[in-house]
């Protein structure tokens, strides 16, 4: 039997009242994922439980790397029957880890399996998973309806037709929300030896010649109006090292004519580029009243012997401790000096920037916007239960914890959605000991207004600009 009972993680009658009476039953707005669109609108059907369960899941690859197993039975060619054993067998010894707790809420929500994962138990969870896996009820829209998803936000270059949100649109019988989110990541990437490809496809979407930096601008911001009529409210960068340095025109269409020549260019160059671009893009978030995202303090592929053999987003990053405070604050002081900052949220990889994080946020209200600027959610390495717990405090400490916008997936899994539970889980708890210790008030109606507002209204209201 599962070691997951009705109250896991609810330390207190509170913090369950908390759970059960305003949070269990809320729908799922996942303002931040991976998913693959085209997945979604053909309504993918799976082979089997490794395709569904391990695939494209680089917290698992992890832990199954750190146990020992080959990479024939992670990425590689090994047969699926095996890796989904040597996951089995790999997960008992996950103490602590949020991997094993998802695990058994994925096992248990999805598939209504109570035995617990281990290398005894595997032969029967492959053929009981699979056995479901076959049936109409495990397509990828069904799997979404199951875990009560109301919205999903995908990830989407600027470059992509959108064709498959377009499809999904016209689907009456279906009532999820698949919207974009631009995601210019390539278009700032000017150091990539891949960038004049890119720019070369950008040109052929957007109709226009990218002969010249101004012409580039124009081009993005082609794409951000045509993803706003696909129904896109957001963007999302993910700038692993952030460094401000502003550069006039001039310089700007120097630099770009020194890439399209594939010229070196300078690191004060580089950094001057994204800067001036980032602010450009933003100015036009403003006027369309989009979402801004920034992801920071990660480092990338740090192994180079399996980014190499593997490729990246393949389970080889980790937090960086590099200074980036200090640059963020410039560029968003810049965007409010110019009237041009949107609403933004802060993600960082690094945990001990959560407190700074939360009171430099609190220096960028707006005039009269609420919860303009604010941190994300304890984001990939840190969205385990310490994590969460760590951002909830600082954010709380800082700032309004009645508006944070709650959690996210950032997961290419259909099967992802119990880590909603597992964040509110540990919301009620957190609120409820702040009542159960005096600290907050025991109006629970009062309290688990703002722990609904939390799990979904606010991103709703986010995102929709309610």
């Amino acid at each position: 039997m599962s070691f997951i009972k009705k109250d896991f993680l609810l330390r207190s009658l509170t913090a369950q009242k908390l759970y059960f009476d305003y949070a269990e039953s809320m729908p799922i707005f996942d303002f931040h994922c991976h998913l693959i669109p085209e997945q979604i609108a053909t309504d993918k059907r799976f082979d089997n439980i490794t395709e569904l369960w391990l695939g494209g899941d680089h917290y698992k690859w992890r832990l199954m790397r750190f146990g020992g197993v080959a990479e024939k039975f992670i990425m590689g060619d090994g047969d699926n029957k095996s890796k989904f054993m040597h996951y089995c067998k790999v997960l008992p010894s996950a103490i602590g880890n949020p991997v094993y707790h998802w695990s058994h809420l994925e096992l248990l929500r999805f598939f209504d399996i109570e035995d617990e994962i281990s290398i005894e138990t595997a032969e029967y969870l492959w053929e009981q998973c699979n056995k479901k896996i076959a049936s109409p009820d495990f397509s990828a829209q069904k799997l979404m309806l199951r875990a009560n998803v109301n919205y999903v936000c995908t990830s989407d270059d600027p470059v992509d037709d959108l064709k498959y949100h377009q499809h999904l649109a016209a689907q009456d019988d279906f009532r999820i929300g698949v919207f974009p989110t631009y995601r210019p990541d390539k278009a700032l990437a000017i150091d990539n030896p891949n960038f004049i490809d890119y720019v070369e496809k950008l040109a052929a979407r957007s109709g226009i010649r990218l002969d010249s930096y101004q012409n580039y601008c124009r081009a993005l911001s082609n794409r951000i109006d045509f993803f706003h009529q696909q129904h896109c409210r957001m963007s999302d960068h993910g700038i692993d090292l952030m460094r401000y340095i502003p550069a006039t025109p001039s310089e700007l269409e120097h630099i770009f004519e020194k890439a399209l020549n594939r010229d070196p260019l300078s690191a004060k160059e580089v950094i001057q580029f994204r800067t001036e671009t980032l602010c450009f893009l933003a100015s036009r978030y403003a006027q369309l009243n989009w979402t801004m995202q920034i992801h920071i303090g990660a480092t990338r592929s740090v192994n180079s012997r399996m980014l190499a053999h593997l490729g990246r987003d393949c389970g080889y990053d980790s937090p960086t401790d590099r200074p980036c405070l200090d640059d963020l604050v410039l560029l968003l002081n810049r965007m409010e000096q110019q009237e041009s900052l949107p609403d933004t949220l802060l993600f960082s990889l690094n945990p001990t920037l959560d407190s700074a994080l939360a009171t430099l946020a609190g220096n960028f209200p707006g005039d009269k916007a609420l919860a303009k600027v604010q941190p994300g959610p304890a984001w990939w390495h840190n969205d385990h239960k310490v994590g969460m717990e760590n951002q909830l405090t600082a954010f709380g400490n800082a700032l309004l914890l009645g508006h944070f916008i709650g959690m996210a997936t950032d997961s290419r899994s259909f099967l992802s959605y119990p880590r909603h539970e597992y964040f509110r889980r540990i919301l009620c708890n957190f609120v409820g000991d702040l009542i159960e210790r005096g600290e907050y008030t025991n109006q629970l109606s009062v309290a688990g207004g703002m722990i609904q507002n939390i799990c979904y209204f606010n991103a709703e209201r986010k995102y929709f600009k309610k």
